[in-house]
């Protein structure tokens, strides 16, 4: 799909699947997805501006997009929860997790040394992400 078409998503419960459905052409392309998916967040691309500020992962579906984040040290990255559930961040490093984040709000960290930093929802462990700061 062009990313100038107007496109609307469909989740479709009982076939476990999602529907792209492209306005001007009438396209439809299906996406497997699991099991009865009740809802979908769609989320613009993100835009590299020195003004725009960290970058930013998205918490949504239940999972850390993107992931792996790349930085360099001295960076900061901020967690946005796009999601309808509440969520909280756990660092494996043992940084101070962030609090309980609702829907549409925020959490930054900031990284000062090199290396690659995981973070979990420690209520859905299979939500992981990763951060690699460069030196």
């Amino acid at each position: 799909m062009a990313s100038d078409d107007k496109t609307v998503w469909v989740t479709n419960e009982g076939s476990n699947d999602v529907s792209a459905v492209v306005l001007a052409s009438g396209k439809t392309t299906t996406i497997a997805v699991g099991n009865a998916l009740r809802k979908i967040v769609v989320q613009p691309a993100a835009t590299k501006s020195a003004a725009a500020g960290p970058p930013t992962v998205s918490i949504a579906n239940f999972a850390f997009a993107p992931s792996p984040v790349k930085v360099e040290r001295g960076s900061a990255v901020t967690w946005i929860n796009a999601d309808g559930a509440p969520h909280a961040l756990a660092f494996g490093d043992g940084t101070t997790p962030s609090d309980l984040l609702l829907p549409r709000q925020r959490f930054t960290r900031h990284y000062a040394s090199a290396g690659t930093f995981d973070h979990v929802f420690s209520a859905h462990p299979y939500m992981r992400g990763t951060v690699t700061v460069t030196p």
